[in-house]
């Protein structure tokens, strides 16, 4: 699993550069040119469901990438404020028991802090790729 902080200052772009490395991986990955843990492999992102917990201004740009790959979409608002147009809101047992990715891009803050526990992870399908 791997951290990734945002800073006061914004690197966004950073992140959704990151996502892109992401991409490459599985790609790579796929071909057989690198190390994967995934059981079951997919080459095609376009129909999967990517769940975005935490729709702020990253898991906007991330969900805008995804779009751009031919996901459907939803998310899980971990404040419960955010609504945003072109994206389907869920809760968060819905967006793991639908998903096919989920990525997290909200805060650590004591309400987020344990939000994916075991319990959560035993919730996503078993074929689910965490970023």
């Amino acid at each position: 699993m791997i951290f990734v902080r945002t800073n006061p200052n914004g690197f966004q772009r950073a992140i959704i550069f990151i996502a892109t490395m992401v991409f490459a991986f599985v790609n790579c990955a796929l071909n057989g040119r690198i190390f994967t843990h995934f059981d079951k492999k997919f080459t095609e992102l376009d129909r999967k469901t990517w769940g975005i917990i935490g729709m702020g201004a990253i898991g906007r740009r991330v969900a805008e990438a995804a779009k751009i790959f031919g996901c459907n979409v939803i998310y899980y608002s971990t404040s419960g404020k955010n609504n945003q147009p072109g994206y389907q809101r869920v809760e968060l047992d819905e967006l793991l028991a639908k998903s096919d990715i989920v990525s997290v891009h909200a805060p650590l803050t004591p309400e987020t802090e344990g939000l994916m526990d075991k319990k959560a992870f035993e919730k996503m399908k078993k074929s689910a790729i965490f970023l």
